[in-house]
């Protein structure tokens, strides 16, 4: 070849070689740090989902067993719950894997650049409802207790007496003139305003209904069916509104990153590197057809092709290799902490990085294998290995 030829082919081979490199860079880690599923089982296994269940978990706990400070109940009502145990009833592996690969799916999509915004939030709206079911489980509403804490102008045991049997309904029942029975009610309201002044509304209103019904069934206002339905249905509405105001505090989803930035501000300054790691993914693998193709309308030769090839495969793969199994390793284990375990988050992204690492140096790997035995086949070859399998697929061929 001449001169000018050569050092074509020279610079062909050395451009292939960075593209073959570069190739599998690219496509090691889009198969694995731009893959949802790679990512969340790293995640998973280096106990991220545990992470954010035990602080949801937590909170809930917290929410639960302060409710009493914080809200306090009317006398006669009682919450009879273990904060902890609904926390853990609530809060699901299933429920957590879904969050965490539904949040894990929304960066992969944004660095992918297939979204423009990014919000990294815990959806809490499943949570609060498991939660809402046990807290109207565990609460007791004692209606006699109820009514007599408010009011001393009717006996508990006589209120206790309304729903016993329909006799004992008519044998409790008392004859109230308007004005007294208004003087109640007011006796009754002040109560209430009194323990439910910082309380929500809903909660005033069913205390409110209930104990109208109470009235309702002691001055026979009602048929003894219509006031244990009645009576029950109150119950039922008082338990939902104390389970909602408890859960008042608890928003409905949390942001996993910190209130006075963005999730994007922290993901921003890689977006762009794993852009062009998804174009690369293709696009080098594309551009190796090219060089290679490139290489044979230069050389005219299929056998200087190949060898320019299987050195361009070979040289990649060892260079991939060693990046893969000798150089990251060293670096990410140079940057882990030291002297205690490391935060679960942290640890998924290493293991996330060395996975990736780990796949390039695969890939590598059978780069420099698919390199020497090309060169092998080449040499080969030369010294005539396949002469006799040309000359009987020629025969072949002439025998058609």
């Amino acid at each position: 070849m001449s001169r000018g030829r050569t050092l074509a082919v020279v610079v062909l081979s050395i451009l292939l070689t960075v593209t073959l490199f570069g190739a599998s860079l690219s496509v090691g880690a889009e198969r694995t740090a731009l893959d949802q599923q790679y990512v969340v089982t790293q995640f998973e296994q280096e106990g991220v989902s545990e992470q954010i269940g035990a602080q949801i978990r937590g909170d809930i706990t917290t929410q639960i067993d302060q409710a009493g400070e914080q809200r306090p109940v009317p006398t006669g009502i009682t919450v009879n719950l273990d904060g902890g145990q609904v926390a853990n009833q609530s809060v699901t592996d299933e429920y957590l894997a879904d969050e965490l690969s539904r949040n894990v799916g929304a960066i992969i999509e944004y660095l992918r650049g297939n979204r423009a915004d990014l919000a990294l939030t815990t959806n809490l709206t499943p949570v609060k409802a498991e939660v809402r079911v046990a807290l109207i489980d565990g609460i007791a509403v004692d209606t006699p207790q109820l009514v007599g804490s408010n009011t001393d102008r009717v006996n508990a045991e006589r209120v206790a007496a309304l729903d016993e049997s329909e006799q004992s309904y008519q044998d409790a029942q008392i004859e109230l003139s308007d004005q007294e029975r208004a003087e109640i009610e007011k006796e009754i309201n002040q109560s209430i305003g009194q323990q439910l002044s910082n309380d929500s509304e809903e909660l005033a209103a069913a205390l409110l209904d209930h104990q109208r019904t109470v009235l309702d069934g002691l001055t026979g206002e009602l048929s003894y069916e219509e006031y244990v339905d009645q009576l029950a249905a109150d119950e039922r509405a008082l338990k939902v509104a104390i389970a909602d105001a408890a859960l008042a505090e608890i928003p409905d989803e949390e942001s996993l990153v910190d209130g006075t930035e963005s999730a994007e501000s922290n993901i921003e300054p890689i977006r762009s590197g794993a852009e062009r790691i998804v174009l690369f993914s293709w696009f080098l693998p594309l551009l190796a057809v090219v060089l290679v193709a490139g290489l044979y309308l230069v050389t005219r030769s299929p056998e200087r092709t190949a060898t320019a090839t299987s050195i361009a495969l070979a040289i990649a793969g060892l260079l991939g290799a060693v990046g893969g199994y000798i150089v990251g390793p060293t670096v990410t284990a140079a940057t882990e902490p030291s002297g205690g375990q490391a935060d679960p988050i942290v640890a998924g992204l290493t293991a996330v990085v060395d996975g990736s690492l780990a796949t390039i140096g695969r890939q590598s790997v059978l780069l420099l294998v698919a390199g020497v035995v090309v060169f092998v086949v080449v040499v080969a070859d030369r010294r005539g290995v396949f002469d006799g399998l040309r000359t009987r697929l020629g025969q072949e061929t002439r025998g058609r």
